[in-house]
């Protein structure tokens, strides 16, 4: 059953404020793709929210790689928040604050944000290969504990990344390649930098090379 999606909501999964209005009328607007993007890739995304229940108890994750602005992060919260929607639990986590957060801090009663970030049911990690730029070697080694423990127990993770497929071979170890192998899709996201443009025109993504 799904249900109206709240403020508390937002807040307990950790999503940032500015994503919190992300819609798919927003985000994947038929009329800014026009001839540039395969109709593919807008099935792709709206067929992942229609079927986020079956695509939660399978497991199967995706890194979606691409530039900055071209709407990643808000993909990713729409499916966080649609699966919120139907009763899942979700947790949003921005690799660049690795720095300002202890992973033993406590998320809830006697629960760590290492073990909720384990344990939920769709985990979105944003920034995916930021934790190699931070100064702490533990918060890049705890990351990728966690993301072996969720691809080993076929636990949904969505992922962003400016990394291609080529960068992520070359940075990780094989354990953690192996880890992902058929656990989680590589999707490239191309398309316009929104960011520096005005707030409709940031509302509108160009997907392409979803298959």
């Amino acid at each position: 059953m799904r249900r109206k999606l709240t403020i508390s909501d937002l807040v307990r999964m950790n999503v940032p404020q500015e994503y919190w209005s992300a819609s798919v009328s927003k985000v994947l607007d038929n009329t800014s793709f026009g001839k540039k993007v395969p109709v593919s890739a807008v099935d792709f995304c709206i067929g992942f929210l229609r079927e986020i229940d079956s695509r939660v108890l399978d497991g199967l994750g995706i890194i979606m790689s691409g530039s900055n602005g071209t709407g990643k992060t808000s993909i990713a919260v729409l499916i966080l928040k649609e699966a919120r929607r139907r009763g899942h639990s979700g947790l949003f986590v921005m690799l660049s604050d690795l720095v300002t957060r202890s992973w033993s801090d406590r998320f809830d009663g006697d629960v760590t944000w290492t073990q909720r970030a384990k344990e939920v049911d769709v985990l979105v990690v944003d920034e995916f290969g930021h934790e190699h730029d931070q100064k702490s070697k533990y918060n890049a080694s705890l990351i990728h504990q966690i993301i072996k423990f969720r691809c080993a127990s076929r636990k949904l993770t969505i992922m962003t990344t400016n990394m291609v497929a080529g960068d992520i071979r070359a940075r990780y170890p094989v354990s953690m390649i192996e880890a992902m192998k058929d656990k989680i899709v590589f999707m490239p996201v191309s398309g316009p930098n929104w960011r520096n443009t005005s707030k409709n025109a940031a509302e509108r993504t160009i997907l392409s090379g979803l298959t």
